[in-house]
């Protein structure tokens, strides 16, 4: 609840709902400044035209702007999140401010919970940097510390968020069939990046007996998922994927199932294939999962949830290495692949709303 707890204490300019949504417009505006300080720092070698398309990008995010306007939560969490980002560049030695920020993400979102987890993975087994066991014990005890308010809340809340504002939504439980939501959403951003690393000499590569026999084994697997526990009459959510199926069911039920289905293969195909080519580090392979976490564990996956999430972990994370041998043209095909995305959300909401 940090995120109302600053409304509430912190933020004088409220006195009306204009003033509300006004003050946090303004607020917003941070993160895109943030995000390019962070940008700078950590691929300090391109240049700054390069870095600046990346923020333009940040700012056609339809979650993002939304945000912004309504004055949601999410923004606060991923301030808090590039903060911790931009101090493990700068300030590695501090590790207990770099987990103060990251605890303060998780602390305006429960989604993100992964950035303390994502931080103490890296400062464990990938840095190697606290070896001794009473360094280890410091840290833990520090990081205990810093959840107590949650377990208190969650305690009071009888889960990880208030039964008063979930129920009937978003309930907690084990819902497998969200596997096909979050495969549809994350292809969405993952395609680009690999659309740009993809060569003949790379495919050919990829393209042996072993991907091929995994990836029907996955089509098989959450085929039946699909088949006995999906979901066509969700209220909300589903992510993009979901929508268009909603308006081919008005017009035609098995066109609608057959696209579904068809356009869910190519999915799965993106998100494997970019996942064979991806660095396999510790970290990568936790915050994939975790994307996937997230939506298992729901009643109903939306796309806010990964938007602009997605554009941090790939910029940050599954792509950093990457970046430094793009060319303009990649950066100019990232950009008019999210101007696209941008403009068709316009067109869903004129015309097929």
């Amino acid at each position: 609840p940090l995120f109302h707890i600053i409304n509430i204490f912190i933020n004088k300019f409220i006195e009306s709902q204009q003033d509300y949504v006004l003050s946090f417009f303004v607020y917003s505006f941070l993160l895109p400044l943030f995000f390019f300080v962070a940008l700078k720092k950590v691929f300090n070698e391109i240049k700054v035209q390069y870095l600046l398309i990346f923020i333009s990008i940040l700012l056609l995010s339809p979650y993002f702007r939304t945000s912004s306007y309504w004055g949601l939560q999410e923004n606060l969490s991923y301030i808090f999140f590039i903060l911790s980002i931009y101090l493990n560049e700068n300030y590695k030695k501090n590790i207990y401010l770099i987990l103060l920020f990251a605890f303060l993400a998780f602390y305006a979102d429960q989604k993100f919970l992964f950035v303390p987890l994502l931080f103490l993975i890296k400062f464990f087994y990938i840095d190697k940097k606290f070896k001794k066991i009473n360094e280890k014990f410091k840290i833990l005890s520090y990081c205990f510390i810093l959840m107590i308010p949650s377990l208190i809340i969650f305690y009071l809340w009888q889960g990880v968020t208030p039964k008063v504002t979930s129920s009937g939504i978003n309930e907690e439980g084990f819902y497998p069939q969200n596997i096909v939501y979050v495969t549809n959403i994350i292809s969405l951003y993952l395609f680009p990046f690999l659309f740009i690393k993809s060569n003949k000499y790379l495919l050919y590569k990829i393209f042996n007996l072993k991907f091929i026999v995994f990836f029907i084994l996955c089509t098989i697997i959450i085929y039946l998922s699909y088949r006995f526990y999906f979901k066509t009459d969700l209220i909300s959510g589903g992510g993009w994927l979901y929508k268009i199926y909603q308006f081919l069911l008005i017009k035609n039920i098995y066109f609608a199932e057959i696209y579904f289905f068809l356009a869910f293969i190519v999915s799965l195909f993106i998100v494997v294939l970019y996942y064979k080519i991806m660095e396999k580090s510790f970290v990568n392979i936790f915050l994939l999962l975790f994307l996937y976490f997230i939506g298992i564990f729901i009643t109903v996956t939306f796309q806010e949830y990964y938007d602009p999430l997605m554009f941090f972990l790939l910029i940050f994370f599954f792509e950093k290495k990457n970046i430094y041998k793009y060319e303009t043209s990649h950066f100019m095909i990232i950009f008019f692949y999210f101007f696209s995305f941008f403009t068709l959300t316009y067109v869903y909401r004129l015309y097929l709303t």
